[in-house]
């Protein structure tokens, strides 16, 4: 590959640079299993070498370092270079590398470089464990090759010499700043493939580890010095590869140096990788899926060896440590829980079980001994096995450990023994779910389902989670709560419906563990159910009383109603840290507190429904000031539909009407004028929202104008309820501010009042006003596309009052305007709004009337209604979204 001129051009030498590098990047798209960038670069550097050091060869080297000394180098990978010259070298030595770097600089080449005589090498690498770090992976480019075996007998000395544990705890911290900055855990949605646990700088930390402690240089020699087995570095070979074409593919696509495999990335590198849509896996869930699995093998790999070295450098830090007998078997000593007899493991399969029970009585982790033991153990479990009676009551013992199931059952999980004792499990093992919602694969999600649980049972909750540990404590039972966290996402990626296919995989299961028929039968409702609150307080009226009746004939009693509520807490925060807050937590135990009051015969049926209005009714007379009760009261009382008095209390009801006559008092008025504006505010600080009621006069289009004043001034829709009451209207908006919190700003209080008297007196456009916060708001901060279309379902059936529509799309601000707008252009009067947002996903429930004021019962207008929303809805999301980028 000659690039550079005869005649020294410059210009010309820095584009042929360029041109050389670019051509032989580009070459490597058609096998990304194999390419590397390095070949390039070492011929331009050696060029360069001779071009601008040729007369000092014998007196300087060219060095690469990390991933290129390695040759490991992905298409946008950096280069470090190290000029390692003599402690005599001449002054035309530094003038040679300076225009070796300022031609690299030129050419627009990403280098790290140093320039150090082997004793600065040295002293360098025995204070910084990087630099020393760097100096493993030595290879020389061009130059000297005495400086470079000079240097390396240095280095080999230096690590000799150096305090083993000190290195130790240096790479150890490495490993740990790493996973600080970019993930603990393997399972993140938009893995970085360089950093963090199970990466390709992970497997690299462990490879210099294992040189620095055990004397190793590769992973081959950790295997022939017995620290590890050949297959599992063969194992750890095919691993790094698949990363590593991988980064390759992510390259290419991102066009620069990029680690982090992001959404849009994963459907694409999908194909590239050799993945394809299967009738019940798409490709990227597969692709992802695999991922997860030769991450988790890097990761395992790792941990296993530092815990060889703790155990190798244990006796000369610890020598005191004392083993804790458990019993006749096991004892937790400094590598954590082992057995005394290890050939036990092979003559009694019951020992691999009771090996997890321990974990679940101490909390502590199995000794990597037991591991290794454990693995190699996995073949005897076959069908004989997991049907075994008296393995699978060592099994079911597990979950009967209040407080500690989950760990027992990640170590399950990890080590593999899971999906072999249960092979259902196999299925959701590495499992991804490919959206923003869900931050964990469906395995993983399972172990934090139930880490919740056992935090109910431990009561380490929060203040406002007493609740939860309260209705724990006085369960009497709690295996079928456990057993239904590990199975009820058992049927994931099969299809719509898991929760009802779940149940079905679940039944064999339960026969074959051996559990009773009750509890059989709880953990089948649980499964069959786990959805259904958070449908329910998230998507539906809680204060429709047939929804609510109908729903607690399925629960049927308390005891179950007490296990789904807990279930449904669970598994919504196991979800991730975005899926649970202070609102939800409001909605849920209103939903439980509403069921429980029907199991408990203390609801409202349909027959008592016009008596218990009535009773409201004169509960409300008796909390009104006598000076304001005559025709106005009876007239308010009288006009307002009984869905009003479901929705308030007989308080609030005289409040709404209190300052409705106050107003009309004060203002000399009989009724309200066109811009009128009664409000009221409430902040609970508690659940971190705040209540805004506002009374003005009824009228086509009101609550998308009301809604584009709340957008405009940041103040976020979390519910709406309105009820038209003669030519008035109640509205109660729970809202939050942004960023998320009470409004509890007077400023922004008062700020909005104002505009919204503008806009209701139409003195003030709300399309203006929307626009005009937006272009203050600048670009959206949010995913810069949307990954789903625009969805919109329409729901006929769970109302007998209203109907549904169900809006999904992505989260933009002014999305909740553009819908109510849309809407009011439809001639549809909405009576009650549910906001649900998940990142940059929001589903949108709305409960509308049509024109006469009822539910809309022609399919036709249905019809015309879900498309030309959805049209609607795509068109605004395209302009918006195409705008921002």
């Amino acid at each position: 590959m000659k690039f550079i001129f005869a005649n020294h051009d410059r210009s010309a030498q820095i584009r042929r640079i360029r041109e050389a590098i670019d051509r032989y990047r580009e070459s490597g798209r058609s096998d990304l299993a194999r390419f590397q960038m390095h070949p390039v670069y070492d011929d331009i550097l050696g060029q360069l070498g001779d071009q601008f050091l040729g007369y000092w060869k014998d007196q300087v080297a060219l060095v690469g370092l990390g991933g290129y000394g390695r040759k490991e180098m992905s298409p946008y990978s950096d280069i470090d270079i190290l000029f390692l010259k003599s402690d005599d070298a001449p002054e035309g030595v530094y003038r040679g590398v300076r225009s070796v770097l300022y031609l690299l600089w030129d050419a627009r080449v990403e280098f790290g470089h140093s320039v150090r005589t082997v004793s600065e090498c040295c002293n360098e690498a025995g204070q910084d464990l990087a630099v020393l770090t760097s100096m493993l992976d030595l290879r020389l480019v061009w130059g000297s090759c005495e400086l470079l075996k000079e240097l390396l007998i240095q280095i080999k000395r230096l690590v000799n010499d150096a305090d083993p544990f000190e290195l130790y705890f240096r790479i150890e911290s490495e490993i740990l700043k790493s996973s600080d900055k970019f993930g603990q855990t393997i399972y993140l949605l938009e893995p970085h493939l360089k950093e963090g646990p199970g990466s390709l700088r992970y497997i690299q930390l462990i490879t210099w580890l294992g040189h620095l402690i055990f004397g190793c240089p590769t992973l081959e020699d950790l295997s022939a010095a017995g620290i590890c087995k050949p297959q599992e570095v063969e194992q750890v070979r095919r691993d790094v590869a698949f990363l590593s074409k991988l980064r390759n593919g992510l390259h290419f696509y991102s066009g620069r140096r990029d680690d982090r495999l992001k959404f849009d990335a994963q459907a694409v590198l999908a194909g590239t990788m050799g993945f394809a849509d299967a009738a019940e896996r798409r490709a990227v869930e597969a692709f992802m899926g695999e991922y997860y699995r030769r991450a988790s093998n890097l990761d395992y790999f790792g941990r296993m060896i530092r815990a060889k070295v703790r155990l190798f450098l244990r006796p000369a830090v610890s020598p005191d440590v004392k083993r804790l007998r458990l019993d006749e078997r096991f004892y937790v000593g400094a590598g954590g829980i082992n057995h005394y007899y290890h050939y036990r493991f092979a003559s009694d399969p019951k020992e691999l079980v009771l090996a997890f029970r321990r974990v679940a009585d101490t909390g502590c982790d199995l000794d990597i001994r037991v591991v290794d033991l454990i693995k190699s153990k996995l073949s005897i479990i076959d069908e004989g096995f997991i049907k075994d009676p008296l393995i699978n009551q060592a099994f079911l013992d597990i979950f009967r450990t209040e407080g500690s199931v989950a760990r027992a059952v990640n170590s399950m999980m990890k080590i593999g023994f899971l999906e072999h004792f249960i092979p259902e499990f196999a299925w959701i093992r590495f499992l991804p779910q490919h959206d923003v919602y869900h931050q964990y694969t469906v395995d993983l999600h399972t172990v934090a389902v139930l880490e919740h649980i056992d935090r109910f049972a431990r009561q380490r909750l929060d203040p406002d989670d007493q609740l939860l540990g309260t209705i724990f404590a006085k369960l009497d039972q709690t295996e079928s709560l456990y057993l239904a966290a590990l199975l009820h996402d058992i049927a994931k990626g099969r299809g719509p419906g898991h929760e009802v296919k779940g149940e079905t995989i679940a039944l064999p299961i339960l026969e074959r563990l051996g559990v009773s028929s009750s509890c059989a039968e709880e953990v089948r409702f649980l499964i069959r159910n786990h959805l259904a609150m958070t449908h329910l307080a998230f998507k539906k009226d809680l204060h429709d009383a047939a929804l609510i009746q109908r729903f607690a004939e399925n629960v049927m009693h308390k005891r179950r109603l007490d296990l789904l509520f807990l279930l449904t807490h669970a598994d919504l925060r196991g979800v991730g840290p975005t899926a649970f807050n202070s609102w939800r937590r409001m909605l849920l135990e209103e939903l439980y507190f509403r069921t429980l009051d029907v199991i408990q015969g203390e609801g409202v049926e349909g027959e008592d429904l016009g008596e218990w209005v009535d009773e409201i009714r004169a509960t409300v007379r008796q909390l009104t000031p006598v000076q304001h009760h005559g025709p106005l009261l009876e007239a308010f009382l009288n006009q307002a539909g009984s869905r009003y008095f479901l929705d308030f209390y007989p308080g609030v009801i005289a409040e709404h009407f209190t300052d409705l006559q106050s107003f009309l008092a004060s203002n000399n008025k009989t009724s309200l004028g066109p811009d009128d504006v009664i409000a009221r505010k409430v902040d609970h600080y508690r659940p971190g929202y705040s209540s805004i009621t506002v009374i003005t006069r009824d009228r086509k289009g009101l609550f998308f104008r009301i809604a584009g004043t709340l957008a405009a001034n940041r103040i976020n829709i979390l519910g709406a309820w309105t009820h038209s009451i003669g030519d008035i209207t109640v509205g109660t908006y729970h809202v939050n501010a942004i960023p998320e919190g009470p409004l509890d700003d007077p400023d922004r209080w008062k700020h909005f009042l104002a505009d919204l008297k503008e806009v209701l007196g139409d003195r003030l456009d709300v399309d203006d006003l929307v626009r005009q916060s937006r272009q203050k708001a600048g670009p959206f901060l949010g995913t810069s596309k949307p990954r789903f279309p625009v969805r919109i379902e329409i729901d006929n059936a769970a109302s007998d009052r209203a109907t549904i529509i169900e809006v999904y799309a992505h989260d933009r601000p002014g999305l909740l305007y553009d819908i109510t707008r849309k809407l009011s252009a439809l001639d549809l009067n909405i009576v009650l709004t549910k906001i649900t947002t998940e990142i940059d996903q929001a589903a949108d429930i709305f409960y509308v009337h049509g024109p006469t004021g009822s539910k809309i019962v022609d399919f036709d207008q249905l019809d015309f209604i879900q498309k030309d929303l959805r049209s609607h809805l795509a068109s605004m999301e395209e302009a918006y979204f195409g705008s921002q980028g």
